[in-house]
């Protein structure tokens, strides 16, 4: 990855993630993981390049937290909703890499997006019916 681009990726990634509270999470694998001040959107390094950019939103006195890991499968067809504004700029980081993604989603699940160097978990957004 060039500068160029990683300095895209950078701007992309504190568009969601702003500077008010940034927990840093330690996942069990020693994984990166950084949520967004609303605690609907976390980003997750998988490789070290990952690692080091996303070492750039953490605080050293953030909190740290063991998240669970997030498994499912399910037949069908999912229906849950999503916020645009946060799949937008999530896209937006993804298409700087111009890497393919995986979409991973379930009904009332959150949205998993990937690739080889993060991980994205969006939450869904709550029905008002």
């Amino acid at each position: 990855m060039n500068l160029k681009t990683e300095l895209k990726l950078i701007k992309a990634m504190g568009d969601i993630l702003s500077t008010a509270d940034r927990p840093l999470i330690i996942l069990p694998e020693d994984d990166l993981a950084v949520m967004d001040p609303a605690n609907v959107c976390e980003f997750i390094a998988k490789t070290e390049n990952g690692k080091r950019l996303l070492a750039r939103f953490i605080e050293s006195d953030a909190d740290k937290v063991v998240i669970p890991n997030l498994d499912f499968k399910r037949d069908g067809i999912a229906v849950s909703k999503y916020s645009i504004e946060y799949l937008t700029k999530i896209m937006a980081m993804f298409n700087i890499m111009d890497q393919s993604v995986k979409l991973t989603m379930a009904n009332d699940y959150p949205i998993i997006i990937e690739n080889n160097d993060f991980k994205v978990i969006l939450a869904p957004r709550i029905s008002n019916d």
